[in-house]
């Protein structure tokens, strides 16, 4: 799905990581997204974890990467 905007980008790959939590069965199935912004967007959050919800630093500190679809 083409998604030009920052901030679509990335609610769409939540809503998708949160759908294939939800239905192991599409584990297999990869979530895939190409477009530098998004990538260098993301690389801006594993940076700054201090502006990060508590439940992302907890995932964060035992050694789970929320950034890896």
């Amino acid at each position: 799905m083409p998604c030009f905007a920052l901030g679509r980008a990335q609610e769409l790959l939540l809503i998708l990581n949160e759908y294939w939590t939800e239905n192991p069965e599409l584990k297999s199935v990869p979530i895939v997204y190409s477009g530098s912004l998004a990538q260098r967007s993301l690389e801006v959050f594993k940076a700054h974890r201090n502006m990060m919800s508590d439940e992302i630093r907890k995932l964060l500190e035992q050694g789970h990467n929320p950034f890896k679809f």
